[in-house]
């Protein structure tokens, strides 16, 4: 029986442990969703804040597409960002289109 109430407290606190890193996780998620939006509202109204990370991969994506590495590319982007296979692809395909103009 004090067995019973020695581990009942450490199962409570791993069930709340368990509740809280889920709620976080959804969180983070729903984060990362915020900001790919922010990043193509910016993008659409001709207002792009990007930062050092960012024109880093850029460069990278680029230099992917001048050695014709297209799907090498996007796997980057969508490592780098978290995007979609449609999402990454059309980011690297805005690129392409920029550099070769």
């Amino acid at each position: 029986m004090d067995a019973l109430f020695t581990w009942l407290p450490v199962l409570f606190l791993a069930i709340i442990w368990q509740s809280i890193s889920q709620q976080l996780a959804k969180q983070r998620i729903q984060q990362q969703q915020l900001t790919k939006e922010i990043k193509r509202i910016q993008i659409h109204l001709g207002m792009p804040e990007v930062d050092a990370d960012e024109v880093k991969l850029q460069h990278q994506v680029k230099h992917l597409l001048q050695e014709d590495q297209m799907v090498e590319a996007v796997k980057l982007v969508r490592n780098q960002l978290g995007y979609s296979l449609l999402e990454a692809k059309q980011y690297v395909d805005s690129l392409h289109f920029d550099s070769s103009n």
